[in-house]
């Protein structure tokens, strides 16, 4: 693709001792997360499995590039559903808002079963002793409400908190991991790049369904289509109207 490959870090001693939880996490929370109330929340799920099939949406980046150019320029934060989105203006935020809020807003507007979503926010070049080039799992899974996901501004709000997380120490609710309706969005989009061969085109690329099948949660994926366009793929037990997500179909 043009671009010189950046030596990879294999040693960084602090990859032994990483944990994948927020730093606001306490036991309370940690145990929330990824123990006994999501464990049985999967088992729940189980039953929900011949429900879930894998599913592949195609996001215009030309349509994205205007949503994202008229949120900045409206510099309104009531774009959202269901009120997720307050009335408080932010240039700072009107700004900063980057093509994965926008698609990550479609996906919490689009779902209808989970209460909860978790992404991956990479801590290469923001934790200290991480190097952007560390290899190792440096990244930390941020669980937040769904409701204020459909607000692409609430998204970048999370995405540059000082504290790295949405919510705060013993605030991770109860209920969402015993029933079930937590879910995981990872994007892809800017950890991939096309390579390409002389005499040869990159038409188009995807992740493997097998990525996200027989899992009993809901899981999108956020992924690098081809030159105009982004994907996700999902396998949401429940999908709603989204108006977001009509606005950025190819």
């Amino acid at each position: 693709n043009g671009r010189d490959s950046a030596e990879i870090n294999w040693d960084n001693p602090l990859k032994a001792e990483h944990e994948i939880y927020p730093p606001t996490f306490s036991e309370r929370d940690y145990h929330r997360s990824y123990g006994l109330p999501f464990g049985w929340g999967l088992f729940k799920n189980i039953r929900t499995l011949s429900k879930r099939k894998c599913k592949y949406l195609l996001l215009s980046k030309e349509k994205i590039s205007r949503k994202r150019k008229e949120l900045r320029e409206s510099n309104m934060e009531n774009v959202g559903v269901n009120g997720a989105c307050t009335d408080d203006k932010n240039t700072s935020l009107s700004d900063s808002i980057s093509a994965n809020d926008i698609i990550m807003s479609a996906i919490c507007e689009m779902n209808g079963s989970a209460d909860i979503f978790a992404f991956d926010r990479s801590i290469r070049g923001v934790k200290d002793g991480v190097g952007k080039s560390a290899a190792g799992n440096f990244f930390i899974e941020v669980p937040f409400e769904k409701e204020k996901g459909q607000c692409p501004f609430e998204i970048r709000k999370i995405l540059t908190s000082e504290s790295g997380s949405y919510f705060d120490t013993n605030e991770v609710p109860l209920m969402p991991f015993l029933n079930g309706r937590v879910g995981r969005i990872t994007s892809l989009a800017s950890v991939t790049h096309q390579a390409t061969f002389p005499g040869t085109e990159v038409v188009c690329q995807f992740p493997s369904a097998s990525f996200i099948r027989d899992l009993p949660l809901d899981v999108a994926v956020i992924f690098r289509f081809g030159k105009n366009h982004w994907g996700i793929m999902h396998n949401f037990k429940t999908v709603n109207e989204s108006p977001l997500l009509e606005e950025i179909l190819a």
